[in-house]
């Protein structure tokens, strides 16, 4: 017991290493799907990446991709699994600090065992991380490349410096202005950060009350707050005006950097009513279970109630900071919400810690009993990683890269392809374009950021010179009307409609020059196509050529099993969207090859989508 005392210190670093450890048998070997590949190249070239812009997570991800011998995209995810490790190690140290806090003898107990006060506060801390570490979103951020990593790392530095002003003497005021710069930090990454503010107010001002002193101490941290967050925030301009070859929202000017920092692009998905508040805060409550293995809501919800009894005011900031976050989050109807919740997950996660040390101080069973329901407890944590390891398990996660690596190679030389499949392919190729430098020579332009954002004219401008010469007025002409609408808010549904039609026709005029692709999902979302044209299967993607030309057989190569697709089911739906994609490709293929006559490529076209889990044509038009 002696030994275990001794090696209380480390019981954090021991979980952050031993979640690291787990994490590494999950994560991803290179980008995986939707803002993955984007992040890795904006990293990678200190781009500017999609609001709220995440300059702090962009300058970290720089560093890491400036180790040589080692491939940037893995690097990144090595650097997410790092994050929240340290993430897990933070946690530990804050459970520790709280428990700490407690008394450190039981009236009564002998002086010859090692007290029930620090037995407690060892397992409380060592099964409450290891909780953390191992609920099911809390991983997720660990296996792939996203700036919710970072988020992790950053909201328990926040919460770890806080608690030490907390705890630190009343006249302290060093404590608290560390304290501000941290939540700088947090907030320079993620502006969900907002959700720790309820609970940082009850525990300020329920420590220093509403004093005249309290609020000289409160705007002095606003003083170190705002500069070190307007530092961090002012890489957006400067690089912008670089011109970076990645540089979304182009935040150079006051309007644009305030619409790129606010995230106002987001703000349609907003608090649109109550059946999205309810349908979402129903799948939480849904999900929580499987966070933390069923076992850990059962501590939880007794460490809730014995924190009530002990430390109120700490209870009370963690119970504050769950329903800031449930409230705020549920309010916001965008898919993939879960890792918005992650600070009700940390604040779950430090309740059930209260709840085994519940079990060593409150519940009236003899020390052996103890440790066995200890034990029990250590059980729930290696359900948890059971039950959360397989729909964590990015390992075999190759898709996304095999998909878009075969998709550009099978261009012809100097295409152009115009796609909104961001998620599977225009956000991968962002990286391997920009960074491996695989088929450069492609043009990509994303048909739902066109149509709606005020930047893209200017990332035209920077990447597709030739095009741009070409497109001349009609670019400009969309660029103003776009600006107007996503910068000013004039809506002015005639001049765009005409000014974007007469874009997209421009575009189209490529294949006077060039080859001109379209991918499988634009025939069904409406844009605007000149008259007299066809669609014609080719690997993955259609060619756009003219009509007359369209009985005229085009032969090209069947494609090669390149991609390889995981052999589970756990997967992002991404993961789904682009099975049936190909599905729909080769379908395609497959009735064109029987239109010619060329049976012997229908047929291994059947055999493609049979090896996909869909029918064949045939099959299927019957």
């Amino acid at each position: 017991m002696k030994r275990l005392l001794a090696l209380e210190k480390q019981i954090p670093v021991f979980c952050a290493v031993l979640a690291g450890i787990v994490y590494l048998t999950t994560m991803a070997p290179s980008i995986t799907h939707t803002d993955s590949g984007e992040l890795a190249a904006v990293a990678t070239t200190s781009g500017i990446a999609h609001p709220t812009g995440y300059p702090l997570w962009t300058m970290l991800g720089r560093l890491f991709t400036l180790v040589p011998g080692v491939r940037p995209a893995w690097m990144l995810n090595f650097m997410c699994l790092l994050f929240v490790s340290g993430g897990v190690y933070l946690f530990g140290r804050s459970l520790a600090l709280i428990f700490g806090s407690f008394r450190t003898r039981i009236k009564g107990e002998s002086p010859n065992l090692v007290s029930r006060v620090d037995l407690g506060r060892i397992f409380a801390t060592l099964i409450g991380s290891l909780l953390f570490a191992f609920a099911r979103t809390v991983w997720a951020q660990s296996a792939e490349l996203e700036v919710y990593s970072l988020h992790i790392l950053l909201l328990n530095l926040a919460i770890f410096l806080l608690l030490k002003a907390w705890f630190a003497p009343p006249e302290s005021e060093r404590p608290w202005l560390i304290f501000a710069l941290g939540l700088a930090l947090a907030f320079a990454n993620h502006l969900t950060s907002v959700v720790l503010l309820p609970g940082i107010a009850w525990l300020y001002f329920s420590k220093h009350g509403f004093r005249r002193a309290g609020f000289i101490r409160l705007a002095k941290m606003l003083g170190l707050f705002f500069p070190a967050l307007f530092l961090l925030y002012a890489y957006l301009p400067i690089r912008a005006g670089m011109d970076p070859a990645y540089n979304w929202g182009n935040p150079q000017g006051f309007a644009e950097i305030w619409h790129h920092v606010s995230g106002r692009q987001f703000r349609i998905w907003w608090f649109t009513g109550s059946e999205a508040f309810a349908l979402n805060l129903r799948a939480f409550f849904v999900r929580i279970p499987f966070e933390f293995a069923f076992g850990g809501l059962l501590l939880a919800g007794i460490g809730l109630y014995y924190g009530l009894t002990i430390r109120r005011k700490l209870t009370l900031f963690f119970a504050i900071s769950f329903l800031a976050n449930l409230l705020y989050t549920s309010n916001y109807a965008i898919k993939d919400l879960e890792p918005y919740y992650l600070l009700a997950l940390l604040c779950v996660a430090a309740w059930a810690a209260f709840g085994v040390r519940w079990v060593w101080i409150k519940l009236k069973i003899k020390r052996p009993t103890r440790f066995a329901v200890t034990g029990a407890a250590g059980l729930i944590v290696l359900l948890a990683i059971g039950l959360n390891h397989r729909p964590n398990n990015r390992r075999a996660s190759h898709q996304f890269e095999d998909y878009t690596r075969a998709a550009l190679n099978s261009l012809p030389p100097n295409s152009l392809v115009i796609s909104q499949m961001w998620d599977v392919f225009v956000s991968p190729a962002y990286y391997l374009q920009g960074v491996e430098e695989v088929r450069p020579d492609v043009e990509i332009f994303e048909y739902a950021i066109m149509r709606n954002r005020h930047w893209y004219p200017n990332f035209i401008r920077d990447n597709y010179p030739e095009v741009t010469q070409r497109l001349g007025k009609r670019l400009d002409e969309w660029e103003g009307a776009i600006q107007a609408f996503d910068l000013g808010g004039v809506e002015d549904p005639r001049r765009l409609g005409r000014a974007f039609q007469t874009l997209c026709f421009a575009l189209f005029e490529e294949m006077q020059r060039r080859p001109v692709y379209i991918s499988p999902e634009i025939p069904g979302v409406g844009m605007p196509v000149p008259p007299g044209l066809s669609y014609v299967p080719e690997q993955y993607f259609y060619r756009v050529i003219p009509a007359n030309q369209s009985e005229r057989y085009i032969d090209v190569p069947v494609p090669r099993d390149e991609i390889r697709l995981p052999p589970y089911k756990d997967e992002p739906d991404e993961t789904e969207n682009l099975r049936r994609m190909l599905a729909q490709i080769y379908a395609s293929r497959g009735k064109y090859e029987q239109q010619f006559g060329k049976l012997d490529k229908a047929r291994q076209y059947e055999q493609k989508l049979e090896a996909l889990g869909f029918p064949a044509p045939s099959s299927a038009s019957q």
